[in-house]
């Protein structure tokens, strides 16, 4: 039987949580249940995050990055030479292999853009899954895999902010 109070004493309102373990037949398995420790995983300050994110830069360990660059969650960063998905070759892919991730987060700019199975057949080959979206969705899923201290290579196409013409 649990039973909630609410109630003024002195003033200040309580919540009170009174567990009357005299009705429960099955007392102690129930206090053994309800009463278990939560298991907590532990953070992993040493992954490489990405601070924050717009579709023309990145923010990096306090840095802003505006170019194509590669980024990892064991310390992996270069950069990325492209400004488009349309300049993409098989070079750049094969450039990823080299870190031997378990997967790769493709940001393919300011919008989903899927590029040609053979630009990424090394990948493949190598047995290196990987995954399209959005730069902005690739960030945030590249910071939650590697929070999981999953060693994840985000490859981010950061596109130049369009000039203003007047």
């Amino acid at each position: 039987l649990l039973v909630w109070l609410n109630g003024e004493l002195e003033g200040e309102t309580y919540n009170f949580t009174i567990l009357c373990m005299a009705f429960w037949p099955i007392s102690y398995r129930l206090t053994t249940f309800l009463y278990q420790p939560m298991k907590l995983e532990p953070d992993h300050p040493s992954t490489q995050a990405i601070q924050s994110a717009q579709t023309d830069w990145i923010q990096v360990a306090g840095e802003r990055i505006a170019h194509s660059v590669i980024l990892g969650s064991h310390g992996e960063r270069e950069p990325w030479q492209c400004e488009t998905a349309q300049a993409l070759s098989e070079a750049h892919f094969e450039q990823i292999c080299a870190f031997k991730p378990e997967l790769v987060i493709f940001g393919s700019g300011a919008r989903q853009q899927f590029v040609h199975p053979r630009l990424y057949q090394s990948l493949i080959a190598a047995g290196i899954g990987i995954e399209t979206m959005d730069t902005l969705a690739a960030c945030r899923t590249y910071n939650v895999l590697a929070s999981e201290d999953r060693h994840v290579i985000a490859a981010l196409i950061i596109e130049p902010e369009p000039a203003m013409h007047m």
